[in-house]
């Protein structure tokens, strides 16, 4: 019932989607993708990326239920955050649809 929300810097995008197309169940993803990880200040079980713009501390408020058939839609507080993010001074990775993303000035499409 935690979670962390990773904003990470456009020269990750490739290992972003790579962590999107990996389950955490079955194997350890941030060792196969090479993410160092470090415990959070809050939360009890969830690690944070280094090399994160940003990151959001989150714990459950509450699920939406039957709002979905494909996806869990969760309610979450913030109750930490690290980093801080001058949009000029970053290139943030924007989700555009299933394979295509954009930062300020450039577009990307993921390559199956």
């Amino acid at each position: 019932k935690e979670a962390a929300l990773h904003f990470m810097p456009w020269s990750e995008r490739q290992r972003v989607v790579d962590a999107g197309q990996i389950s955490g169940r079955d194997v350890d993803k941030a060792a196969k993708l090479g993410f160092d990880l470090y415990p959070a200040e809050e939360l009890e079980h969830t690690r944070l990326v280094r090399g994160a713009d940003a990151a959001y501390e989150l714990v459950l408020n509450r699920e939406l239920m039957r709002l979905s058939r494909e996806f869990a839609i969760f309610v979450m507080d913030v109750i930490a955050t690290h980093g801080e993010i001058n949009p000029t001074d970053h290139q943030p990775i924007l989700f555009l649809s299933l394979d295509d993303f954009a930062t300020l000035g450039e577009r990307w499409e993921h390559k199956k």
